[in-house]
């Protein structure tokens, strides 16, 4: 592939639309208030009629209609935005190429609410009911293209889907166009809408909801997530190009690095394996060292803490090859046990039964301890330990009289 220049990479407009509040001002006032308890939270007050006219807005997901305001908003900071184009159909400045403006939007479940909707619509009042719109809208990438269609960008649009990753991958991934040099300007960030009534129910069955309505993972007493809706969006400017044009410059993405846990569905790796690598990772990326780094700022799932069981804490005291081993031989022995019908080993394997081994078939874990029993009542051969530990007395018979007159 053909190396391009690696350019340094400015923020220099910020978009958001979330439970805190619409645009980046009262967002950024909202984490200085107390949180309000609550393990639903939506963005109150939001009306896309504010950035869509209602043909438009019908035509579009929630999703992508926050992804459109907190674009829009983003654009406006950056000065990028033309004051003069209808509200319905903004358009960027006239001197910016729109095949060098590229779209990286991140997004985790897409246009859910639609398809749940339509879902219900077909159910209730027949396949002739669901909207035309349905796949369109549906798709994951749904809010680039929206943009995409929207401001007549011809560059890359890009959708990535990596769960709570997604908006930081994206935002990655389009600093990397800017850095490469395949694009000038792009628009980055996430967006998602998940609060549809199923997707709570299985929130709400997996118990990831917190109880008490508050999202603190980094806190001992958690105890769960708090669902929410938006949408965060930053333009992404060459740096030398931001400061030609006399942009406000936020902030520089010098690198980025991206892994995974391979662990769990929710829960990372108890010793931050897949955290070190990404940060080695972006570490090296930026050509930083880790005495260069200020602050940190970590993410959490709110995942209520597991226990730990006999085999984590055998894991954390072995070494991983010890510990396999250690396991390997118990399982072994185990095997011989069972099979062998003793206590010393398979020395003295016996031949089956027909009253208690019934073919290859074998409990599960929550009955072993019921057959075992089972099986040492039925073993009644000669000579067996179960016969000798457990055969039932025999009945005492009455003394026959010596005499032939009759007892009474």
């Amino acid at each position: 592939m053909k190396q391009r220049a690696h350019r340094a990479v400015a923020v220099t407009g910020i978009g958001a639309v979330a439970p805190g509040g619409i645009g980046a001002p009262e967002f950024w006032k909202s984490l200085f208030r107390p949180p309000v308890p609550d393990a639903i939270r939506r963005v109150n007050g939001f009306d896309p009629a504010h950035w869509l006219s209602h043909k438009q807005a019908r035509q579009l997901d929630r999703v992508s209609q926050l992804a459109v305001a907190a674009t829009q908003e983003a654009l406006l900071d950056a000065g990028l935005l033309d004051e003069n184009s209808p509200p319905d159909t903004p358009a960027l400045l006239d001197d910016i190429d729109l095949d060098r403006v590229a779209i990286s939007l991140g997004t985790g479940i897409g246009g859910v609410a639609t398809l749940e909707h339509q879902m219900t619509v077909r159910a209730e009042r027949g396949t002739r009911r669901v909207s035309p719109f349905t796949v369109p809208m549906t798709m994951p990438n749904a809010p680039a293209a929206a943009l995409s269609l929207r401001y007549g960008i011809r560059g890359s649009a890009w959708t990535i889907t990596t769960a709570c990753a997604s908006g930081t991958d994206a935002i990655a991934a389009g600093a990397r166009l800017v850095a490469d040099g395949r694009a000038d300007v792009v628009i980055a960030g996430g967006a998602d809408h998940s609060l549809t009534p199923t997707c709570i129910a299985g929130f709400e069955n997996m118990g990831a909801l917190s109880p008490t309505g508050l999202s603190r993972p980094f806190d001992s007493r958690r105890d769960g997530l708090a669902a929410a809706e938006g949408s965060g969006i930053l333009i992404l400017e060459p740096l030398e190009a931001a400061r030609a044009r006399g942009a406000r410059i936020y902030m520089t993405v010098l690198g980025a690095g991206s892994c995974a846990d391979a662990h769990h569905i929710t829960s990372p790796a108890p010793r931050g394996d897949g955290a070190v690598r990404c940060m080695r990772e972006a570490l090296d990326d930026a050509d930083l060292e880790p005495s260069d780094i200020a602050h940190i700022n970590a993410h959490g799932t709110s995942a209520r803490r597991p226990r730990r069981s006999a085999g984590h804490r055998n894991r954390i005291r072995h070494p991983p090859a010890a510990d396999d081993q250690h396991q390997g031989r118990h399982r072994t022995q185990l095997r011989r046990r069972r099979r062998s019908g003793s206590r010393r080993g398979s020395a003295d394997r016996r031949a089956p039964h027909p009253a208690t081994d019934r073919g290859s078939r074998r409990p599960g874990p929550a009955g072993q301890r019921r057959h075992r029993r089972r099986t040492a009542r039925l073993d009644t051969r000669p000579g067996s330990l179960q016969q000798l530990r457990l055969r039932r007395p025999q009945r005492l018979r009455r003394p026959r009289p010596r005499t032939g007159r009759r007892l009474t």
